[in-house]
């Protein structure tokens, strides 16, 4: 377990103010019908504990969870050994498939998951009721299940089955027949893989006294295809306790988010900072729209107002706008700008406020402070509240250091914000760019000048291209297939200017249409 969520719940709590006043394993009703109905179900799943993942999201689209035992199922189910059960268990929990048992004497064991074998637990239960075991022996099972250790599985499931007499009488004459030779060694024959083709136990005079599930008037038939359930199930089975435990933390953390959704927001994106995703793009860029689409606005940093992390403030009351209703905004902490360090703002903190840049220069230490600082600060539009123009900003500056300041505009654009923003949150803050606002999955098209061309190799071995087309307002990533660029190979060169139309996926652009722009001229390169 990261110890991330941990540090999610506490600082959601410290956020919501319910640090210290509530006890989170006690308090919360984790069979709340709203934490399902608002957040697992509606799949708003980002910094929900074990859910995050794309098998977690698909299993809980797939189940529609509505209390804490689904979560634990989840939880034990969600692997690829046991993704097989999970239809299993979807069409039994809805009524779609009837709910079966081995034998009707343990429809207490398995009647919270609908039939299905799901925890270590379930085994040694079953095993006390079938064969009498003890509780220790029935754990026997289940060490040799969990740690897939086929010996004890085979010999403590024999006896469940069928009792010490006959196990030993069994086992005896096998024994008989496959000695162990002059080194001690089984003289069992192999199977393909190397290994006894069947089970022979050498020890089996050793073994207790168990009545046995066949001697108790239970169907051997049945009792095998247990067996062989059993063994298959030791390849990914959980125990209980374990599930629970993980489950309990994702119901945590689904409880802050349907309760107090901008500050687990917030805590979210304190602990993601500087993290990266399985595309290895920030996490935090991802959470920022997810935040949007929740009715929540990202304010840039601002020099006299943020503190070292993310800050959230709830609305008292929801605020309906064109866009829809806003519930709260999270403030960028100081720290969370490129190139400003953990000392930096502790510096900025302790002597603010601040009228202008040059009081800030003024009143900090220039060691902790220092030019980088400074720039990040102005670029990242710390200072808006005090003057929107970032660029002239930028050039008083450097003219008070006597440093170079002509190659700086004297006015400040919106592509201009959306590179200073790009370059230090590694995305735009406090406006939104024509192409941040396209849905994913939406049709459009780009115009811009081609600055790198870089290819890529499929799995299958095919090449494929990326391209970045700067437009007017930023750069864009392009994703070129093989069969497209050799039809226009030639025209796809740097520096040529061209209008792409295609479809947006994950920020980037696939294109399906190439239009090549000339000087006097257009030529349409139609795939």
């Amino acid at each position: 377990m990261k110890i991330d969520t941990l540090d999610l719940i506490k600082n959601a709590l410290e956020f919501a103010g319910l640090w210290g006043k509530v006890n989170i394993y006690r308090d919360l009703d984790i069979n709340d019908p709203k934490i399902y109905e608002r957040v697992y179900n509606n799949l708003n799943l980002s910094g929900i504990f074990q859910c995050e993942s794309d098998l977690f999201r698909k299993i809980i689209s797939d189940m529609k969870p509505n209390s804490f035992a689904d979560i634990s199922v989840i939880v034990a189910l969600g692997r690829p050994g046991p993704l097989d059960l999970i239809p299993t268990y979807v069409a039994r929990k809805w009524g779609r498939e009837k709910v079966t048992y081995p034998f009707n004497e343990l429809s207490p064991v398995l009647e919270e998951t609908f039939g299905v074998w799901v925890y270590q637990e379930q085994i040694m239960k079953a095993s006390q009721i079938l064969g009498g075991l003890t509780l220790g022996q029935a754990d026997m099972i289940r060490k040799g299940v969990a740690k897939k250790k086929h010996d004890l599985m085979n010999r403590w499931i024999d006896l469940m089955i069928y009792g010490s007499d006959r196990y030993k009488e069994m086992q005896a004459a096998l024994v008989a027949q496959y000695p162990l030779d002059a080194d001690g060694n089984s003289t069992v024959p192999l199977n393909d893989e190397g290994k006894p083709a069947f089970w022979v136990d050498y020890q089996y005079d050793k073994q207790p006294e168990i009545e046995g599930a066949i001697n108790r008037g239970f169907d051997e038939k049945t009792l095998l295809q247990i067996k062989t359930d059993w063994i298959k199930f030791g390849n990914y089975c959980f125990n209980k306790a374990h599930s629970a435990a993980y489950a309990l933390l994702s119901c945590i953390t689904a409880w802050l988010k349907c309760y107090y959704p901008v500050e687990f927001m917030a805590a979210l994106l304190t602990i993601s900072e500087g993290k990266k995703d399985k595309d290895r793009n920030p996490k935090n860029i991802h959470y920022m729209k997810e935040c949007e689409e929740m009715g929540m606005v990202i304010l840039p940093p601002d020099v006299n107002i943020s503190r070292a992390g993310w800050t959230p403030v709830t609305y008292e009351v929801p605020v309906e706008t064109e866009d829809g209703l806003l519930i709260g905004e999270i403030r960028f902490g100081l720290s969370s700008i490129a190139k400003v360090s953990g000392e930096s703002v502790t510096e900025i903190i302790e002597h603010r406020p601040y009228t202008s840049v040059e009081e800030l220069v003024a009143k900090t230490n220039g060691t902790k402070v220092n030019k980088t600082k400074v720039e990040s600060l102005i670029k990242s539009g710390a200072f808006d509240e005090l003057n929107k123009n970032r660029n002239l900003l930028l050039r008083n500056y450097y003219q008070s250091r006597g440093d170079a300041y002509d190659h700086v505009p004297e006015t400040t654009t919106k592509a201009t914000i959306l590179a200073y923003e790009r370059e230090m949150f590694g995305t735009t803050v406090s406006i939104r760019s024509r192409w941040a606002k396209i849905e994913d999955g939406a049709s459009t098209q780009i115009t811009g000048i081609i600055r790198s061309v870089e290819s890529w190799k499929a799995k299958s071995g095919k090449e494929h291209f990326n391209l970045t087309v700067e437009t007017n307002e930023e750069p864009i990533l392009v994703t070129v297939w093989g069969y497209l660029m050799e039809q226009n190979n030639n025209e796809l060169k740097l520096g040529n200017k061209v209008t792409i139309k295609g479809e947006k996926s994950r920020d980037k652009l696939t294109a399906k249409n190439i239009h090549l722009i000339v000087d006097i001229y257009e030529v349409d390169l139609t795939a």
